[in-house]
């Protein structure tokens, strides 16, 4: 996926802190500036290139503009995202016609990965939302965060696959062999067309099954030249005995 820049309009600096740790681990979502008042917004509007725009309507703003005189007066601007501290404004905000979606703080990172799929017509891929401690997966109209140290296994569905984590299961919305383009191969393992393993769950093995902590799964036949070094001990192992 492309870069997308957003500007966030916002006087309040706890929340947009929050909101820049958000959404940095999304590498293709990129700031180009954060605006206090309106005024301060307009310029960067005729000066940047923006692709969609984070905007609180509510602000205390010394120019005299309110958040809606803003929507109302300019006749070019990228898609917007709404934020406010009440709901009281979505409907003002809709009426309006610019709004693509209004957010309520504190704002849930699935439900603003969904608003920005909104305002731009897009469609975000899980390709793009790993990074090294986490990973943020669909299911069904939501993307859901998962932290990669408490994923046991990933199950194929068909067309879906289940994620088991920390000893639930939840259905996300893609293949297995997807997922398995956008994992790290030194923490996953594929060992079955059914099964991708977090390595770190590995408690034991022998030649036809991988135990987890909280499964036995099989090793596919096509698969087991991938785990030729770990079979090899136990086959060490075996002679040894005898």
């Amino acid at each position: 996926m492309n870069v997308l820049t957003y500007l966030l309009i916002d006087d309040d600096p706890f929340f947009v802190e929050s909101l820049v740790n958000q959404l940095k681990p999304f590498s293709f979502l990129v700031s180009v500036g954060h605006c206090k008042n309106y005024g301060e917004a307009l310029e960067a509007v005729r000066s940047k290139q923006i692709d969609f725009i984070l905007l609180d309507v509510n602000l205390e703003s010394s120019d005299g503009l309110s958040g809606f005189d803003f929507l109302r007066h300019q006749t070019q601007l990228p898609p917007v995202i709404i934020v406010s501290n009440t709901p009281d404004y979505a409907v003002e905000s809709y009426s309006i016609g610019k709004a693509k979606d209004f957010l309520v703080k504190p704002i849930d990172t699935s439900r603003l990965m969904l608003a920005i799929n909104r305002a731009l017509n897009t469609n975000i891929e899980t390709s793009q939302l790993v990074d090294n401690k986490s990973i943020f997966l669909k299911m069904g109209r939501r993307f859901q965060r998962f932290i990669i140290d408490d994923i046991d296994y990933f199950e194929g569905y068909g067309i879906y696959t289940k994620v088991i984590y920390k000893g639930t299961t939840h259905v996300i919305n893609d293949t297995l062999t997807n997922l398995e383009s956008m994992l790290d191969v030194k923490r996953f393992m594929r060992i079955h067309k059914s099964y991708i393993i977090n390595l770190n769950k590995l408690i034991g093995f022998d030649h036809n099954k991988l135990h987890l902590q909280n499964a036995n799964l099989p090793i596919g036949i096509s698969y087991k030249s991938k785990l030729a070094p770990l079979l090899r001990l136990f086959d060490n192992d075996t002679l040894a005995s005898e």
